[in-house]
């Protein structure tokens, strides 16, 4: 096995690579290079090449955030002979938190000895995702996220909340209609925002998808209706808990399907976010690709469905 480290230096603080390199130091027996990436979109066009000049087994680490687990997953999840790891040094690290969190993950031996498991990923706008695909008020909210996450007091562990309270003033009511396996979710053509999921959590501490399974080959789908200012606040900690699924004050704006397909249709200037990756599609269909990636889950660690 062949063991590749993309590591995302804009993600986390001193992400770097030393840290990898200290630890392949004392295990020379690991086959291991380090690659540190240069600009966005580098990390899946690496990936993409050594898959197709490199023969034989293979395991991708994705050394960042979940946007570079995301740009890792889309170079690597069309190479059968291939295998998904996270060391997870972002701010959000929200794919691991299915497995309890990053703790497991920073334990290099757990990992070399942990399991494989095929798991789910989901298809969209020629792209891949392995955690959420969200649009609507999260999309707005990630898109003023991205651009604060480095500042002070705005920024890092505040960074959701700050494109939250943007989303607050500027997208709480967004025109886009949503079939779930051919089912309409939302006859009025209005969103809050919409969720499909295969991992569970978004924007570094909201469960926004409690009930999903990430190899049971279906998409947890939320759709939120539009809501007054007000309610709002009472939803988003209900968000947080991921109790909105069960509150029965949360029932008539809370939309819940598990479907294998999503189709949504919106305006020309519609953004899905893919694990936190901005890709424009006014128009889509969202597929769920059954145990399509070999994902790497440390020793010792376990989902908490």
């Amino acid at each position: 096995m062949r063991h590749f480290f993309i590591v995302n230096p804009a993600a986390g603080d001193l992400n770097d690579g030393r840290d990898i390199r200290a630890l392949l130091a004392q295990r020379p027996e690991v086959d291991a290079q380090v690659y540190v990436t240069y600009a966005p979109g580098d990390a899946t066009l690496h990936v993409r090449d050594i898959c197709q000049s490199t023969p034989g087994p293979k395991r991708f680490w994705a050394c960042g955030g979940d946007g570079t687990l995301n740009e890792v997953l889309n170079g690597m999840a069309d190479c059968p002979d291939a295998q998904l790891a996270c060391w997870p040094s972002g701010s959000g690290n929200d794919f691991v938190k299915y497995y309890g969190g990053r703790d497991a993950f920073f334990d290099f031996d757990a990992q070399l000895a942990g399991d494989v498991q095929r798991v789910d990923i989901m298809q969209a706008a020629g792209r891949y995702s392995i955690n959420v695909i969200n649009f609507g008020f999260d999309t707005v909210a990630a898109q003023v996220m991205q651009k604060v996450k480095r500042l002070p007091i705005l920024g890092h562990g505040n960074a959701y909340w700050t494109g939250a309270a943007y989303a607050f003033v500027t997208a709480m009511k967004n025109q886009c209609t949503v079939h779930a396996d051919g089912e309409l979710l939302n006859p009025d053509g209005t969103i809050l925002f919409c969720t499909a999921a295969c991992g569970q959590y978004i924007g570094g501490q909201f469960r926004c998808a409690p009930r999903s399974v990430n190899n049971d080959g279906l998409m947890d789908i939320c759709l939120i209706k539009p809501l007054p200012r007000l309610r709002a606040f009472t939803l988003i900690k209900q968000y947080e808990r991921g109790a909105h699924l069960d509150n029965p004050s949360m029932q008539d704006i809370v939309v819940y399907r598990r479907a294998k397909e999503l189709r949504l249709r919106a305006g020309d200037n519609w953004v899905l976010t893919l694990d936190g990756e901005m890709v424009p599609a006014p128009k889509a269909t969202i597929r769920v690709l059954p145990g399509a990636v070999a994902f790497v889950i440390p020793r010792g660690a376990k989902a908490i469905v």
